[in-house]
């Protein structure tokens, strides 16, 4: 079982990003790499920042873009996001999502179980995921404890120690008091930060994916600035097996020369 996990696209609904960054283009190859895997990715979850202003125009763009992923598709929203536009895009396309209210899920995928929780706070850009939704995310959890799951949100519930962190999930505390009492969650994963980062975090590892647009500054200051680099952009698998539970690989996308094939014996 494959599960990959796209983040950040900041697609836009014609020009550029930042003037110079081509995120449509980002997003095509970053679809030729997941529709060309060997074995193939069984589900994509993309965990927010589909788009960059949240605009009709823009979840479009972005829906003709994920055409050749025929696989089942979940979404959560990040604080580039709009929780309406998103929901009437993606309401055909979309594998899970709720019907009203937060742009939550909660999937059987066979062998594990996929969860994503909505951080959006719309006009602002720190995450949050409030009492009611902690709520449903325990009876979600308590619907199959001992069934491995992954945990998707946009903000990450950990510090990063980079300038970012000031608007990550708010309420963090609240969801590890949740994690912990429920040891079958294999991994929280998360975006926003636009950077490859793995922790611990509640009893369980923490992990946030590196960004389809574009990567964050590895600034270990956070006082400094933050800054935006055009480094390659990567996607990640997270594999479940019997044998070994989830095991994560980061793959960055961009064309790399093979120096030499073999075989370990």
């Amino acid at each position: 079982m494959i599960v990959v996990q796209i983040t950040d696209l900041h697609i836009v609904a014609k020009e550029t990003t930042l003037g110079r960054v081509d995120t449509a283009a980002a997003l095509a190859r970053a679809v030729d790499t997941i529709v060309n895997m060997e074995p193939g990715a069984d589900a994509v979850v993309i965990s927010g920042d589909l788009v960059d202003n949240g605009t009709p125009e823009e979840y479009a763009h972005v829906l003709s873009l994920l055409e050749r992923l025929t696989m089942p598709l979940y979404v959560i929203p990040g604080n580039h996001d709009r929780r309406e536009p998103m929901r009437k895009a993606f309401a055909q396309r979309a594998s899970a999502m709720a019907e009203d209210g937060k742009l939550c899920f909660s999937a059987d995928l066979g062998p594990i179980r996929l969860i994503g929780l909505d951080t959006l706070v719309e006009g602002h850009h720190h995450g949050e995921i409030g009492e009611a939704q902690l709520a449903w995310l325990e009876e979600r959890l308590a619907e199959a404890p001992s069934k491995p799951t992954l945990l998707a949100l946009h903000h990450p519930p950990f510090k990063t120690g980079l300038s970012i962190d000031g608007t990550n999930c708010q309420d963090a505390n609240d969801l590890a008091e949740v994690v912990v009492r429920h040891p079958q969650i294999e991994r929280v994963i998360c975006g926003h930060v636009h950077r490859e980062v793995t922790t611990r975090f509640a009893g369980t590892i923490g992990s946030i994916c590196p960004g389809v647009a574009h990567q964050l500054g590895l600034l270990l200051d956070a006082e400094k600035r933050f800054s935006i680099r055009n480094e390659p952009p990567g996607i990640q698998l997270h594999r479940w097996t019997p044998e070994s539970g989830v095991i994560t690989h980061t793959l960055q996308i961009g064309a790399f020369e093979t120096l030499h094939e073999g075989s370990f014996r």
